[in-house]
């Protein structure tokens, strides 16, 4: 795991195009930009993730988080 220390209006990239902007920093809350493709997921961490469906009909994939929020596929 990266950690960095960030200032208001900071950014950080994620590979070529997905970039985090430092908004608001209150206390201990920091508000988040974040610029991504349309085709990228951005879930927060605390929501259970959805089901998504594979190219083929018929099959379902689901994604189960542990309490340690380790991802494991179950089907």
């Amino acid at each position: 795991m990266l950690v960095l220390s960030r200032k208001v209006g900071e950014r950080l990239n994620i590979g070529d195009d997905i970039v985090l902007v430092i908004s608001k920093i209150a206390g201990n809350r920091v508000t988040l930009a974040i610029e991504a493709p349309a085709d990228v997921r951005v879930v927060r961490g605390e929501l259970p993730p959805k089901p998504r469906v594979t190219e083929s009909p018929g099959e379902l994939m689901t994604v189960s988080l542990s309490n340690k929020g380790k991802a494991a596929i179950v089907g």
